[in-house]
């Protein structure tokens, strides 16, 4: 069933609690035996419904009868039904019979001892109005049995959905002429009565679960279509003839797939009915009733709602899940199997669309709720359906399609007209597969989220390294998955794989291939995952050890405005990365901030063995040097020494010529509390230092790597000086790492337009910099010599931009002469002329 509300009866807003799945199932606590045998002291044979409604169709009367079969020797009898419908007398065996209610439940106290093995009959008379499951209005009613919430609160029934009706339901509805009752199963006959009024007589003589009995009645018009030498009815209201006809040309495609895919429509000799319903309330609903599916407006033409209900027919009407905590069986079976006829109609791309959008559904949801499939506080939730749908596409190329679907079929045909348990699924598989699926079941249906993969890839000497790490902080800290890769070289692409992750978070692959364009995982979407990041060949590794966050979004910013890719890795949340990570990296950047004794030794370890891999080295750390003064670390390693604190000086000053430096000055926040270096001969080199002639910037001659005592937060982009960015550039481009921005080419002084608000910067070839800060909402438009905008900014103080000359929707802009406007609080403040 699909069900989305968009609309809370209690009025409080979209505050839902636990999210609400797209069909509406509601949420039992009880739970259930794993297995399809549940004993109870009585079978349910058959219902006979009888009832009638009045013109304003919002209260019912009538009576039930239930046939049973007893399982032991019974003396009181449990039926379910809502609390506020009033009972007027109950027959047991035709006998009257005293009761006892305690909420939703009736015991009723049978006149004689009923023996094991007979059939017996249990007739509620009521009236009422339904709380639930029963709705009004637009000229008609319709019933939406909920799952547990709702049949019995319209019917007296035994609720639970492991106990079918294995003969079936009649059930005879009484109601104005005006409109036309729609049930499951068979129209058998009309009755006209007094009063201009009509009784329809309906009989379904299949097993039947309580939740999946419905009636409707509106004004119907009837339309009927022989598929397959099965009847297709719908019934449409007034002016929806045109969208009914649609929906049954899609409707035959659908049913002509599951026909051959499953078995042939389960009810082919009663017929595959569907009916609209006209909702007062303004929630969306869609309910796959057995033999009468329910459509509202919002299902009326969807054909991806027509399949999933019309695959309900066979996974959860004709086999029904053993329990509502294993609704999987029901709800995702059929998520998955409604992309086989979205294959047929849209092609492989409708297939690949439907099937996308459920595993990112499933993972926001595993995000936020980290919830099993089965046996979970929401058995309803989102990750029932689209996670379970991605279990079945996994076990599907997990035992190929020779084996999964005729598996598939063995499990309808033993299970028709019955329950099943996950554990009898599984049962059936291992059959066809020949081997324990004990651990797929349990890691994807018991077990939470899924594997978060990060991968790396390099090209070396004529081979191709690729690495992938499972990265994953809840779940499994191993999946068991294969991983397949996509080469490729230009529109051209490889497969190889799969590659099985079974006992380790580390896979590594090295294949002998000329150099790819680019690496990709799960190429041909086989696998229920999320990438955390793919690190190109080119790529920076970001090693995020500050424990805040708030120096690393400052390099993310430099990184971003580079156009570099970089994968940011928080240590306090992810540990510290694997010697294979780093391996896979073009550079790392270590950025501590300023936390204590921050290059603890297994952080030196991590950091030597990328400098002894040829891998580039930049360190930001303000308290390494108190750390580690005196040790061959600094000297050796990083080639400096110690030389004390500094807490005065602002000018950051780089050697004229050093490729880092460049002559260029930076402005140094004060307050930073970082540390003086001196670079030791023949291990070091200074690059930038304070106006004390202690050095703040040092590379090491042992290595390729920079080290930094004043954190990037601390630098401050004003006029006058160099900008954080251009830094980072520095320092990239001398790792090898080419940027867009071409320092080589800037010269030693570069033009400035300077004024009090805006500070801007040209750089031959890489557009123009601008910098503006302001304490409150400040807007920085560009205009052209016409005085039309072409692109804005809005910011809340500090705004560092780079403007390539392309406007707000991305469009490149004439050479020419434009004009920039700051405004604070909507009040001009300067304009300054850009060439």
């Amino acid at each position: 069933m699909f069900f989305v509300t968009v609309f809370l009866l209690s009025g409080l807003g979209s505050s839902w609690g636990l999210p609400q799945n797209f069909e509406g199932k509601s949420r039992p606590d009880f739970q259930y035996p794993s297995d399809s045998v549940i004993t109870h002291s009585y079978d349910v044979l058959h219902y006979d419904i009888d009832f009638s409604i009045e013109s304003q169709f919002d209260s019912i009367e009538g009576n039930t009868t239930i046939t049973s079969r007893a399982e032991q020797n019974i003396d009181s009898i449990d039926i379910h039904f809502g609390m506020n419908m009033f009972v007027d007398s109950i027959l047991v065996n035709g006998d009257g019979a005293s009761y006892l209610r305690i909420a939703d439940t009736i015991y009723v106290n049978a006149p004689t001892t009923i023996f094991m093995g007979d059939t017996f009959t249990v007739q509620t008379f009521y009236a009422g109005k339904p709380s639930a499951g029963f709705f009004h209005g637009h000229g008609g009613f319709f019933t939406l049995s909920q799952v547990e919430e709702a049949a019995k609160k319209w019917f007296p029934c035994y609720e639970w959905c492991w106990d079918k009706a294995d003969d079936g339901v009649t059930m005879h509805v009484e109601v104005p002429d005006s409109i036309y009752a729609v049930c499951n199963g068979l129209l058998t006959s009309i009755d006209t009565l007094s009063g201009d009024r009509l009784r329809f007589n309906w009989d379904h003589n299949h097993p039947i679960a309580a939740y999946l009995i419905a009636v409707s009645a509106y004004d119907y018009t009837m339309l009927v279509r022989l598929h397959n030498g099965y009847n297709i009815v719908y019934y449409a209201l007034p002016g929806y003839v045109t969208q009914a006809q649609a929906m049954l040309d899609t409707l035959e495609i659908i049913l002509s797939v599951y026909d051959t895919l499953i078995d042939t429509y389960p009810f082919a000799d009663e017929k595959m009915g569907n009916y609209q319903i006209s909702l007062p309330s303004g929630a969306y609903w869609c309910m796959e009733h057995q033999t009468c599916v329910l459509y509202s407006p919002w299902g009326f033409t969807n054909t991806n709602v027509h399949s999933h209900e019309t695959g309900h027919m066979w996974w959860g009407d004709e086999v029904t899940c053993i329990s509502y905590a294993q609704m999987f069986l029901n709800e995702g079976t059929t998520s998955y199997y409604e992309s086989f006829p979205l294959l047929e109609i849209y092609g492989i791309q409708g297939f690949l669309n439907n099937i996308i959008s459920q595993r990112e559904s499933g993972l926001n949801y595993d995000d936020n709720y980290h919830y099993p499939i089965i046996n979970s506080p929401d058995p309803f939730g989102t990750n029932v359906y689209d996670k379970g749908a991605w279990f079945h596409h996994m076990l599907r190329h997990l035992m190929g399609d020779t084996l999964y679907f005729p598996a598939m079929r063995e499990y309808y045909q033993t299970y028709r007209g019955k329950n099943a348990s996950v554990s009898e699924l599984m049962s059936v598989m291992e059959n066809f597969y020949g081997d324990s699926l004990g651990w797929f079941f349990h890691q994807w249906l018991e077990e939470t989220d899924y594997p978060l993969l990060q991968a790396g890839w390099k090209h070396i000497g004529g081979d191709l390294y690729i690495f992938v790490f499972q990265v994953q902080t809840s779940g499994p800290s191993v999946f068991r998955i294969p991983i397949e890769f996509g080469i490729w070289e230009d529109d051209s692409m490889t497969v190889a794989g799969p590659y099985w992750m079974a006992d380790s978070s580390n896979l590594e692959v090295v294949l002998t291939v000329k150099k790819p364009d680019s690496v990709t995982i799960d190429p041909l979407v086989k696998l229920y995952h999320r990438i955390y990041g793919i690190i190109p060949s080119n790529g920076v590794l970001l090693v995020d050890d500050d424990g805040t966050g708030n120096s690393q979004a400052q390099y993310l910013t430099a990184f971003n405005d580079l156009n570099i890719s970089v994968l940011n890795w928080n240590v306090s949340q992810e540990g510290l990365p694997s010697d294979t990570l780093l391996y896979v990296t073009k550079a790392v950047f270590w950025v501590t901030g300023t936390r204590d004794n921050p290059l603890t030794s297994d952080r030196r370890e991590k950091i030597r063995f990328a400098l002894e891999n040829g891998i580039p080295v930049a360190i930001f750390s303000p308290k390494t040097p108190s750390q580690l003064q005196g040790t061959a670390f600094l000297s050796d390693t990083l080639g400096f020494t110690y030389s004390g604190g500094t807490t005065s000086d602002t000018l950051f000053q780089g050697v004229t010529g050093d490729p880092i430096g460049k002559g260029w000055r930076w402005f140094n926040i004060p307050t930073h509390n970082s540390a003086t270096l001196s670079p030791v001969a023949g291990s070091g080199t200074g690059c930038i230092h304070w106006n004390t002639g202690n050095f703040g910037v040092v590379r090491s001659d042992n290595f390729q790597s920079v080290f930094s005592s004043i954190d990037l937060q601390y630098i401050y982009n004003m006029q006058g000086y160099s900008t954080k960015m251009l830094l980072i550039a520095n320092i990239l481009n001398y790792f090898g790492i080419a940027t867009p921005v071409a320092v080589e080419e800037i010269a030693e002084t570069p033009v400035r337009i300077s004024t009090t608000a805006i500070d801007v910067r040209y750089l031959p070839g890489t557009g123009i910099f601008l910098h503006a800060a302001s304490p409150v909402r400040t807007d920085l438009s560009v205009y052209d010599i016409t005085g039309r905008e072409v692109m804005s900014w809005n910011f809340e103080g500090e705004l560092e931009v780079r403007w390539t000359g392309l406007s707000n929707d991305g469009a490149v802009l004439p050479f020419g002469r434009y004009f920039a406007v700051l405004k604070e609080g909507g009040v001009q403040k300067q304009i300054i002329f850009l060439q």
